[in-house]
């Protein structure tokens, strides 16, 4: 978890997936940062490309974009369930994890977050 402030306080990054949390949980929000998040995370990984390489939500799913493929689907479908009509699609490596990656923070403390950014949002 120490290493996720450091690059917040550094880099003044807060990219996050809100995995495992249902997409239909996330407010519109939440919900389109995390599409354009996941868009970010896999042209790192699928380019090799250096910037947010190191990133701790990046490393979470460097080995794991077929699940990511999957994750950006519900993503997708909740956002044309919204009224939205979204027209990317993702790639994955065939060699990768099917499987979804691990949690770099708990369950619990990523609902608790969602709460407050959230009712913060209201």
């Amino acid at each position: 978890m120490s290493s996720i402030l450091t690059w917040r306080t550094k880099l003044g990054v807060n990219m996050r997936s809100w995995y495992p949390i249902p997409a239909k949980e996330l407010d519109n929000k939440r919900l389109l940062g995390e599409h354009l998040e996941l868009h970010t995370m896999n042209s790192v990984i699928m380019k090799n490309l250096k910037g947010y390489s190191r990133h701790p939500e990046t490393l979470r799913w460097k080995n794991h974009t077929k699940f990511m493929k999957v994750r950006h689907d519900e993503i997708e479908q909740e956002m044309r369930n919204r009224g939205m009509k979204p027209k990317s699609p993702l790639t994955y490596k065939e060699t990768d994890c099917e499987l979804p990656p691990k949690l770099i923070e708990s369950l619990e403390s990523m609902k608790n977050k969602l709460v407050i950014k959230q009712s913060n949002a209201s």
